[in-house]
């Protein structure tokens, strides 16, 4: 029994020597480059207040939307740190159609003024907003062998426009990030 037993041990070690990653060959030697994977761009709320008019008369003018949350621009890295936070948003950027803020912007952690008019029994939210992009990555470069490898990777998001609006709680709209305020706040 112990001699079968070390048999299988000797086995399983010279097995698992063995083993060894397949290198991936790439025909680009001395280039690098990024690959994307899973980039979504949904729109999120920062800022909203809520307004209900009973005062009996239209009530218009700038009303506050307050700070619920900050959306940044930011990357985080499972692996390596050889590209900056810009040359990696700036990589995502070219994966949408959206242009996104630069590495390390967020939006104001302060309220915003909304102009809006609310008619008398109404409610109404003042929000603002933005389509926020997020990606995996991966920073890959192929050595002077030809075996591909990877330099960083992780996370990315970024932003694009800030946008302020209004949108009155019994009506419908057709603006998404309208749409998006009115589900949460209404």
């Amino acid at each position: 029994m112990a001699a079968a037993m070390a048999v299988a041990v000797v086995a399983e070690s010279a097995s698992a020597q063995d083993v060894q990653p397949m290198a991936v060959v790439c025909d680009n030697k001395g280039q690098k480059w990024f690959e994307w994977s899973s980039v979504t761009s949904p729109k999120d709320i920062s800022h909203a207040s809520r307004y209900v008019n009973d005062t009996g008369a239209t009530m218009s003018g700038t009303l506050t939307a307050g700070y619920q949350k900050t959306i940044g621009a930011e990357l985080s890295s499972t692996v390596g740190s050889t590209a900056s936070g810009d040359v990696v948003i700036a990589s995502l950027d070219v994966q949408t159609s959206h242009t996104l803020k630069a590495y390390g912007s967020k939006t104001t952690s302060s309220s915003v003024g909304v102009t809006i008019s609310i008619p008398t029994g109404k409610t109404s939210v003042a929000f603002g907003g933005t389509t926020i992009v997020t990606g995996t990555y991966k920073y890959q470069y192929c050595n002077s062998s030809g075996t591909m490898q990877t330099l960083q990777s992780g996370r990315a998001q970024s932003w694009t426009v800030f946008t302020i609006g209004g949108v009155r709680c019994d009506l419908s709209t057709t603006d998404p990030l309208s749409a998006l305020a009115k589900s949460r706040y209404c």
